[in-house]
């Protein structure tokens, strides 16, 4: 929303003050998925020219949400989600789907998180420069551990080289991870086929120890 400040007397109208926008949304909870191939999906998304080159995140009817590029400058622009809510102690799953506009010129970005839409307060990376050097939309996921309750935000930050040519973002989701107590994974997989030909095949792997956040696990496993 934006503001502007008139004042009225006698006399009629004054000089109108210099306009503010307000960003207002609903905190929403996980999971969410934002399919930024909308216009009023990107709407409630803000944007950040952190270079102020004039060359950001925008919307189209043919493209959904892009950065294009610049011909001098590399990409510094944030597009932050709306206000999210996450728990102490949880871990969550950031999905981006992303495409590039042509393989040949191949874009990057990053996924940082924080407690307020601003580059200072986007202060938690959790996928360093990811690139993108496919026309089809591909999935790229990293996982992050909310430290404390509270409202956040997500934030893709276009980080391509200068002189690029467009990078598309999808949708981005919001999704619960694993739980942090759950086994980690098991090491040592291996899956063997049968001797002369025997429709079958021998597994062995070797069982957790540790639960994700690195604790010891003291149940019994069923695997």
């Amino acid at each position: 929303h934006t503001y502007q400040v008139i004042a009225y007397n006698a006399a009629g109208s004054g000089a109108k003050s210099e306009e503010k926008t307000v960003f207002l949304s609903a905190v929403l909870s996980v999971p969410t998925t934002f399919d930024l191939t909308k216009k009023d999906v990107f709407e409630i998304f803000q944007v950040i020219d952190a270079n102020d080159d004039e060359k950001t995140w925008k919307w189209s009817e043919s493209y959904g949400t892009y950065y294009s590029y610049s011909s001098s400058l590399a990409a510094d622009d944030y597009l932050v989600s709306a206000p999210v809510k996450f728990e102490a102690g949880k871990n969550y799953r950031v999905v981006v789907t992303a495409n590039c506009a042509d393989a040949g010129y191949p874009e990057a970005f990053r996924v940082l998180v924080g407690k307020e839409a601003t580059v200072a307060g986007l202060n938690t990376l959790i996928a360093d420069t990811t690139w993108v050097a496919t026309e089809e939309a591909e999935s790229n996921e990293a996982e992050f551990t909310a430290t404390e309750d509270g409202t956040y935000y997500v934030a893709i930050q276009a980080v391509s080289p200068a002189n690029m040519w467009r990078l598309n973002i999808s949708s981005l989701a919001i999704e619960n991870g694993a739980e942090p107590t759950a086994p980690a994974a098991v090491t040592e997989f291996a899956a063997v086929a049968g001797e002369k030909g025997a429709l079958e095949v021998n597994v062995s792997f070797n069982a957790p120890a540790k639960a994700i956040n690195g604790t010891d696990l003291t149940d019994d496993l069923t695997i």
